[in-house]
């Protein structure tokens, strides 16, 4: 089966380098710091499986995990995709701490 989508491989990213479209996706950068005592509220399936069905534009995504503390890197080639998860990701996290604190 051929699936379309708008998440960027490694590969795509590499290719990207110095044209217009890598240069407007670094201006629409989120970075996501998890600290390690809210890694159980966090759950990056959530926020994966988000970036690779909602964006309409261009999206790359890096994750890092360094002792525990979790780094996400998101790419956005549209403004208001940005924004669409910003929003996705605070009320996201909001309600699984709300959840846990129940």
């Amino acid at each position: 089966m051929i699936k379309q989508t708008t998440c960027l491989s490694d590969s795509d990213w590499e290719n990207l380098h110095g044209n217009e479209v890598y240069v407007t996706m670094l201006r629409h950068k989120v970075k996501l710091e998890i600290p390690k005592k809210e890694e159980s509220v966090f759950d990056n399936y959530d926020v994966t499986d988000y970036i690779k069905e909602v964006p309409e534009y261009l999206v790359y995504y890096q994750t890092e995990n360094v002792y525990g503390h979790i780094t996400m890197y998101v790419y956005f080639e549209s403004p208001i995709d940005m924004q669409n998860f910003t929003h996705f990701y605070n009320t996201d996290i909001g309600l699984k701490k709300i959840k846990d604190e129940k």
